[in-house]
């Protein structure tokens, strides 16, 4: 009888210690959020669907019939698009109505000035009534969105990419704030696949001719002036809309990628760099004080600066005939890159950022 009842206390002793450790667990285990985009750009969603799903966490989207406000806010994704771009994330798409049936733990705001203010008086406020837990943040991918885009007063909390942006915000006393180094596919997309030999060289000019045609104009007049002045053969490529997919692989065609735009942060020259393909830069439009991608952009190890056409000829004509130098630059690229840039870390930074989201009122301002 004595044995019956040690065995019995300690059965029970086992399921309190078993019920303790689930509540202990329970405790310390993070709430999964659900991250709203409502304006759609294809490298920053795709950075974010990773970076979430790393952490555990989901990547909320407009799908084709769900219109929060009358703009156009880019791509519209249907669900099964977006399992097929992105088959390692976890990524929801709504369509029309699921917005305010079930709410999202967190909405960033940003995108064009009109549609970031209709979405932050005429969203926000029904989101809010239907969740009062969920979080307003702001995202910017340049400095000039946090002047004309943002009303800086009321920002409480926001994520940076271009650190010009950080000393308008430092200075506003905005309480949470991060500037964030986006994930870089380097696992999938973005894989370092070998050099190339291949002549010729690629420019991404996606709608610079309606948007930036200074910009377009000196990409076409800097490769037009070197296949009449430039004493080595090349061919230059000039794409516009191509999907992502098509452009990683383009890149890997080429042997280097010329860029003449005022990049704020540069994904397209990181794109080049981690597939292996130096850049070359307008050096007028590039080096602007404070622009992050000088970090990785190194003259003569990952990049080619220019202020000239002659200076332009030249640099690309000894890349072009130095078969050691073109080789170990390509290599150089892909390794600096990947050394600068950690997503893990970055993703935790992004982590505690949503830990410490200040609450936001239904009524802005």
């Amino acid at each position: 009888m004595r044995l019956v009842k040690i065995v019995i206390i300690s059965v029970i002793c086992s399921c309190f210690s078993m019920v303790g450790g689930a509540h202990e667990n329970r405790k310390t285990e993070k709430k999964s959020l659900r991250v709203y985009f409502p304006h759609f750009h294809p490298e920053v969603i795709r950075s974010f669907a990773f970076a979430l799903e790393h952490l555990g966490h989901t990547l909320v989207i407009a799908g084709p019939t769900c219109h929060p406000t009358n703009f156009n806010l880019g791509c519209r994704l249907s669900q099964q698009e977006a399992d097929e771009r992105w088959p390692q994330c976890n990524v929801k798409v709504l369509e029309k109505g699921e917005l305010f049936k079930n709410p999202p733990d967190v909405v960033f705001a940003w995108g064009p000035v009109e549609a970031v203010n209709a979405f932050l008086y005429n969203i926000w406020p029904r989101l809010k009534k239907r969740n009062k837990r969920v979080k307003l943040a702001y995202f910017t991918g340049n400095d000039t969105d946090v002047d004309c885009a943002y009303h800086i007063p009321f920002i409480k909390n926001i994520v940076l990419t271009d650190s010009r942006g950080i000393v308008k915000i430092s200075n506003s006393n905005v309480p949470n704030w991060m500037l964030w180094t986006p994930w870089i596919d380097f696992d999938h997309s973005l894989q370092f696949k070998g050099g190339s030999n291949s002549p010729s060289v690629g420019t991404y000019v996606g709608a610079y001719k309606e948007r930036f045609p200074e910009e377009y104009q000196k990409c076409v007049d800097t490769s037009d002036s070197f296949n009449l002045q430039g004493e080595v053969p090349c061919s230059f490529f000039r794409y516009t809309w191509v999907p992502h997919d098509e452009v990683i692989e383009k890149m890997r065609e080429h042997c280097a990628t010329l860029h003449c735009r005022q990049e704020p942060f540069g994904y397209s020259i990181i794109e080049s760099l981690s597939v292996g393909r130096p850049v070359f830069l307008y050096r007028p439009y590039s080096q602007a004080p404070l622009r992050r991608y000088l970090r990785w952009c190194i003259e003569g190890e990952t990049a080619f600066y220019f202020s000239s056409q002659e200076e332009f000829n030249k640099k690309l004509e000894l890349y072009l005939s130095d078969a050691e130098l073109r080789n170990r630059m390509q290599l150089q690229c892909a390794e600096t890159v990947r050394e600068i840039i950690n997503n893990h870390h970055e993703a935790r930074r992004l982590q505690k950022f949503l830990d410490n989201l200040v609450d936001q009122p239904r009524k802005l301002p």
